[in-house]
């Protein structure tokens, strides 16, 4: 196994669910442990970047945002000031359905190139919270965030950047909403 480590984003403020969407329960199972359990299987380490203490359950290390207020792209840099490995597996909490192959894709990805970030794609849609990222990332993502420009989809541009592309109809799906939960739990 490459030693890589895993950091899982937990620190949003979930406001269309209402509720902290990480354990909120899919199937008898809290959402987060789903994305726990299949990066347990491709990473040496594993962090949760999150603003409150609803995940000591898990065991992991567990980091408050370094930089407060500024979305997924604080919660990235407070991760990767974190981690102790160079590629880092940065994913969202609200993604029961990833594949472990997808990840390992991602992962394997690392040795064809000198990227600073791999990041997954599908149907034309970049997904910057299910990606690789180099921790040398950390001083132009400091700049980002000191000029407000928050949206990942742009920051993404600005770095030596790999796609690739999955055909998955469920690796990708987040849960925002309580309807999104309803309509998982029934399909």
């Amino acid at each position: 196994m490459r030693r890589i480590t895993g950091i899982i984003l937990a620190g949003g403020k979930s406001s269309r669910m209402g509720t902290d969407k990480g354990v909120v329960e899919l199937n008898n199972k809290k959402i987060i442990q789903y994305v726990v359990d299949v990066l347990n299987e491709v990473v040496s380490d594993l962090i949760i970047i999150a603003n409150n203490r609803n995940y000591d359950y898990l065991g992991c290390r567990i980091y408050n945002d370094l930089i407060k207020e500024v979305g997924p792209l604080g919660g990235i840099y407070t991760g990767l000031y974190y981690s102790e490995t160079e590629y880092n597996l940065i994913v969202s909490c609200d993604t029961p359905y990833l594949k472990k192959e997808i990840l390992n894709t991602l992962i394997d990805a690392i040795s064809q190139g000198d990227y600073d970030l791999i990041i997954a794609k599908e149907n034309n849609s970049i997904h910057p919270l299910c990606a690789i990222y180099s921790k040398r990332m950390m001083k132009k993502l400091e700049t980002y965030i000191s000029k407000n420009e928050l949206k990942l989809k742009e920051i993404v541009k600005d770095f030596k950047t790999k796609t690739i592309d999955f055909n998955s109809s469920t690796a990708f799906t987040n849960i925002n909403t309580k309807e999104d939960l309803l309509k998982l739990a029934s399909s």
